[in-house]
């Protein structure tokens, strides 16, 4: 027999004589990023609502890590935290002993979309086994509603550490690498030996800005010498917490790709049915406006706020939140208060789109 046939798990006919997908495009990324350091996403990340992929005992990381960047896409792009469904993918390829094709993988994401998770519960998956993941029926609730969340093409970049970070500067990565001894550690991950293929995320760079919110998230055992590494993420851990690890600087990466973000279809609809409001923590002055993308702007504090303010507008009641519910959202630029009232400042910045909500 031969031995692809032997390897190859597919459902049906149609799947198993569709030819292997290339990638659009291999993306040569040569220049001068300047100085490797952080880039203020692994503090956006654990402030997000985002919920972290988790694969369980299914070899599905290919398809934890398109769901990753595709959810930070949206997050981070378009002010839409979404939670979407890595069964979706995984449910409509081809299945080899230990895993997919990344392109094909890429592919469905970029011709149908992807659902979220509410929809097609990837967790569902991990109850049931692999042999039921590969052949999920997937409700047609989910197949209409995957176009909302599309990609318009995977990148391919090269392994080299310099190619790696000038692609990261602009967008968080998916990479291939063997992984093996060493991935259970308290620190920094090196290269020991390569067991299997996997593929996971380049999100930052570990430097001075960030390593104690680093230290404080995972528990890891990190000094100056760990200053350079990749801060990766990863889907083996836990369903409630991202799987954070620290990459050696020159551990051995196969390649990046790259998700290429379209706009959430739905972002103009969730706009339009969104109120904003004003929010603040009780024990502190500051006043926020909650925009209808759910991103913070500082308004005033809670003086001026009160002095300002029209009783009859609608941003005079000042919802009290708790610190941790304010800094799960995203902030964005504050507003400047020279005017008489509040209640028409704010009017005046949407009208005129001064939020940046596009």
């Amino acid at each position: 027999m031969d031995i692809y046939q032997n390897l190859l798990k597919t459902k049906n006919s149609g799947l198993a004589n569709k030819p292997m997908i290339t990638p659009k495009v291999d993306l040569d990324v040569l220049g001068a990023p300047g100085e490797i350091t952080s880039l203020g996403r692994i503090e956006t990340l654990l402030k997000s609502p985002l919920k972290p992929p988790y694969q369980g005992n299914i070899p599905s990381c290919v398809h934890c890590t398109i769901k990753f960047l595709n959810d930070y896409n949206s997050y981070y792009n378009d002010k839409n935290p979404v939670d979407l469904s890595w069964l979706y993918t995984y449910a409509q390829v081809r299945h080899f002993a230990g895993g997919t094709s990344v392109d094909e993988s890429v592919n469905v994401v970029c011709d149908k979309g992807q659902s979220q998770d509410r929809t097609f519960p990837s967790r569902v998956a991990i109850q049931k086994g692999d042999a039921w993941a590969q052949n999920a029926p997937i409700p047609q609730e989910a197949h209409d509603e995957a176009k909302n969340w599309r990609a318009k093409e995977s990148l391919k970049v090269s392994g080299a550490r310099l190619a790696l970070y000038t692609a990261l500067v602009q967008t968080p990565l998916g990479v291939g690498a063997n992984v093996g001894d060493g991935w259970d550690t308290n620190g920094t991950i090196k290269y020991i030996n390569g067991r299997f293929g996997h593929m996971f995320a380049l999100l930052d760079i570990l430097d001075a800005k960030n390593v104690d919110l680093v230290r404080g998230y995972t528990g890891f055992s990190l000094t100056e010498s760990d200053y350079g590494n990749w801060i990766s993420v990863n889907w083996w851990k836990d369903e409630n917490k991202f799987d954070v690890r620290i990459l050696d600087k020159n551990y051995p990466i196969f390649w990046g790709r790259i998700l290429v973000d379209i706009t959430d279809t739905v972002f103009i609809e969730k706009k339009e049915k969104k109120n904003m409001k004003t929010v603040k923590v009780a024990e502190k002055p500051e006043i926020y406006l909650l925009d209808e993308t759910n991103r913070l702007h500082w308004v005033a504090n809670e003086e001026s706020f009160a002095r300002f303010i029209n009783k009859e507008n609608d941003f005079a009641n000042v919802e009290i939140v708790t610190q941790e519910v304010l800094d799960s959202y995203q902030m964005g630029e504050p507003m400047n208060v020279v005017w008489n009232n509040v209640g028409e400042m704010i009017k005046f910045y949407v009208k005129h789109k001064l939020l940046n909500f596009e």
